[in-house]
């Protein structure tokens, strides 16, 4: 029997981590503590993304992020009164930039996970870790969630 690789958490972390299992092959469950319907609440402002980590979603993983990121064109510096300093460009060929939280969370989500009917078995929403039992022996992990149910993994 193939064991899931367990994965805590929905956030863009757990959710490329279980879009690049899924590219392998490799089964994964995914468990948040939030409600499904909470997942994508814009709860956090957003994020930076560097220029590797765009070149990975995009290139390696098939993500198309430039959908959702605010690639960075300049910066601008200033006092903490809002006086200006100076205006820095950035090259047009720079791949960096921000993404806001709960839309790249709700992307992700829709690639990993495109039809409600892919969810079912993997992802585990509004009940989070109560513990976990390692069995060494066995090459496994338990992890019992908070309703009592246990998923076995790795």
């Amino acid at each position: 029997e193939k064991l899931p690789v367990i994965i805590v958490g929905a956030g863009p972390c757990g959710l490329v981590a279980g879009q690049a299992l899924k590219q392998y092959g490799v089964s994964f469950v995914i468990i948040e503590r939030a409600s499904r319907s909470k997942i994508c609440s814009n709860a956090g402002s957003g994020f930076e993304l560097a220029p590797t980590s765009v070149q990975i979603l995009h290139e390696r993983m098939g993500v198309d992020i430039f959908k959702i990121i605010n690639v960075y064109k300049g910066m601008t510096m200033g006092t903490m009164e809002g006086k200006h300093n100076r205006t820095v460009k950035i090259p047009p060929d720079y791949q960096g930039g921000s993404v806001n939280r709960a839309e790249m969370q709700n992307y992700l989500l829709n690639i990993v996970f495109p039809t409600p009917e892919d969810e079912e078995g993997i992802l585990f929403c509004g009940s989070g870790i109560d513990t976990y039992i390692e069995d060494e022996r066995q090459g496994k992990v338990t992890a019992v969630l908070n309703s009592g149910q246990a998923i076995d993994g790795w």
